[in-house]
C-alpha cells in the first residue's frame, strides 16, 4: 500500500496557475487597502464632526456659566490690588482654584482633545500614504 501511495503522488502533474493570478491578486489587495484608507478616513472626519459640534455645544452652554462665575472677579482683583494679592498670595491661589468652574472647563477641554486626536490620526494616515519611509 505504501508503494501504491508513492507512485500516486509520483504520476500527478504539477498545476500551473493562471497567469493572470498575480495581477488578480495584486490587485485585490490594493482594493483592500484602498477600501480601508476609506473607511478610515471617513471615520476620522466624522470624529472631527461630531467633536466639533460638541465643543460649540459646549461653549454655548458651559462658556456661560465660565463667564458668570466669580473666577473672574477674584482674577481682576490681581490686576487692581496687586500689593493685598501678593501679600496672601497662598489665600488668593486658594480662593482661584475654589471658583475654578471645573466641569465647565472639561466640557470644553474634552472634545478638544478628541478634535486633536483626531487630527493627530489623520497626520499618520497622510504621512503613511504620501511618504515612503525605509
Amino acid at each position: 500500500m505504501k508503494s501504491n501511495l508513492s507512485q500516486v503522488f509520483k504520476n500527478i502533474r504539477q498545476i500551473e496557475p493562471s497567469q493572470k493570478l498575480k495581477g488578480l491578486v495584486l490587485c485585490g489587495i490594493e482594493m483592500e487597502k484602498s477600501r480601508l484608507m476609506k473607511r478610515k478616513l471617513a471615520l476620522i472626519y466624522s470624529g472631527l464632526t461630531l467633536s466639533s459640534g460638541a465643543l460649540i455645544l459646549a461653549l454655548i452652554s458651559s462658556g456661560n456659566a465660565i463667564l458668570k462665575s466669580d473666577f473672574w472677579n477674584l482674577l481682576t482683583l490681581m490686576f487692581t490690588d496687586a500689593g493685598v494679592v501678593i501679600s496672601h498670595w497662598n489665600e488668593y491661589l486658594w480662593s482661584l482654584m475654589e471658583n475654578l468652574p471645573v466641569v465647565s472647563l472639561a466640557f470644553i477641554v474634552i472634545p478638544v482633545f478628541v478634535i486633536l486626536l483626531m487630527l493627530n490620526y489623520y497626520s499618520k494616515i497622510y504621512n503613511k500614504t504620501h511618504y515612503n519611509y525605509i
